[in-house]
């Protein structure tokens, strides 16, 4: 152990509810995120920042159709069950703050991202989430991918064109996901089929 900080609030002083611990190396890292923990009789999570993440091997994959009122706990309890998860990520509406339909699980191995891709559907607090493979943005050659609309349609915009929107070709798909981008700008990933 390295160094703790509890996070308060400014104004008032009094803790927000969490805080951060550093350790000295990664070696015990599996065991602090699977295990359960209680502090001061209550039970706590533990997760791991974003720039703890940087370094890593990652593998990250997609969950569509979530509900909005499903927690990342709930996902994270979920998940569990493939792997130590490392990370869940709910993205918001940049415009509005609200909370979007989809979200991220990133593992440390692939064998826990290939058990949940393996899966294809999980039962999340009742409701039924396709899992597909996550695509790492940086690899889709500056194309800033939005997730598939009704007809199956990837609908893309290059990062440097704020007005250019370019609309890949259908394809195959069992579920709804924003993973289909490839640097043509032709919709494709592993088990789909780009169309024609």
């Amino acid at each position: 152990l390295v160094d703790v900080a509890v996070v308060k609030d400014k104004g008032t002083g009094a803790s927000r509810g969490f805080g951060y611990v550093e350790m000295a190396d990664t070696s015990n890292q599996e065991v602090l995120l699977s295990a359960t923990h209680e502090f001061g009789g209550k039970a706590v999570s533990i997760m791991l920042t974003k720039d703890s993440l940087a370094g890593f091997e990652l593998h990250k994959v997609h969950l569509g159709r979530l509900p909005l009122d499903v927690t990342a706990e709930a996902i994270r309890e979920t998940f569990s069950r493939f792997g130590v998860v490392l990370d869940v990520h709910l993205p918001k509406d940049n415009r509005t703050g609200d909370r979007k339909n989809f979200g991220f699980v990133t593992y440390g191995t692939e064998e826990a991202s290939s058990a949940a891709l393996a899966a294809r559907r999980v039962d999340l607090c009742g409701f039924e989430i396709p899992v597909s493979p996550a695509v790492n943005t940086k690899q889709a050659d500056s194309i800033r991918e939005v997730p598939l609309n009704a007809t199956g349609v990837v609908v893309t915009r290059p990062l440097d064109s704020p007005g250019g929107i370019v609309i890949s070709r259908p394809f195959e798909s069992t579920g709804t996901g924003s993973d289909a981008i490839s640097n043509s700008g032709n919709a494709s990933t592993k088990g789909q089929k780009p169309w024609g």
